[in-house]
């Protein structure tokens, strides 16, 4: 049984490689992420956004943010972050929190080559989903969604914080053509209470990304 309650999963911290419960059936720290990282997407219920934030894995959350204000700072744009009442993990809280439509959030999807091994940064608008053939005929090869487990260390954001600014070093961007259909759209910006109003031409600005037609 996984633990995704509060009580439960709470012990876990970098101080301490794996939670108690957890512990008790021998299972590792990067196991344990399957634990909590489930409860992030049903925070209402659970109070997940909150487990994630005690967590180990949201260690990075803080880092996150700061090494997005870092890359926005340099274009002069970091005050017109905004930081939500509310967790928006997902396209449609994102969406309702902030009063757009959800074709206006502009979701980052953290893939993988499988060709080359390589992780990519795929900026989209909210409910486009990636067109493998499309992928495969620009990237030479078949594309793998990076794991909730292994999202911070691959990306260098949390689960529901990626987003195309502050990345870990060798991740590259890129930026779908469906999101020319939009005046402005709205990233993440390092954590799921963080995002950033930007044009597309101000988002090609930001992150030096390359437009690409891999979405339908």
């Amino acid at each position: 049984m996984r633990c995704r309650d509060k009580l439960r999963a709470r012990a876990m911290c970098r101080e301490n490689p794996v939670c108690r419960p957890c512990a008790r059936r021998g299972r590792s720290r990067r196991s344990v992420a399957g634990c909590i990282l489930p409860a992030l997407f049903d925070s209402d219920r659970r109070g997940g956004y909150s487990l994630l934030r005690q967590s180990h894995l949201w260690k990075g959350g803080g880092m996150s943010v700061d090494s997005v204000r870092t890359h926005l700072e340099r274009f002069g744009v970091a005050e017109r972050m905004r930081v939500l009442p509310v967790s928006i993990p997902t396209v449609e809280r994102a969406a309702a929190a902030l009063g757009v439509e959800p074709d206006r959030i502009a979701k980052t999807l953290g893939i993988r080559s499988k060709s080359t091994g390589r992780v990519m940064a795929i900026v989209a608008k909210g409910t486009a989903r990636l067109d493998n053939a499309k992928f495969k005929a620009r990237f030479g090869g078949k594309a793998a969604f990076v794991s909730a487990e292994e999202c911070l260390e691959a990306t260098g954001h949390p689960p529901g914080g990626v987003c195309p600014f502050g990345l870990a070093e060798g991740v590259e961007v890129y930026l779908d053509e469906s999101l020319r259909a939009f005046s402005t759209v709205y990233p993440a910006a390092g954590s799921p209470d963080n995002c950033i109003e930007a044009t597309p031409e101000e988002l090609e600005l930001w992150t030096g990304g390359a437009w690409v037609d891999v979405c339908r």
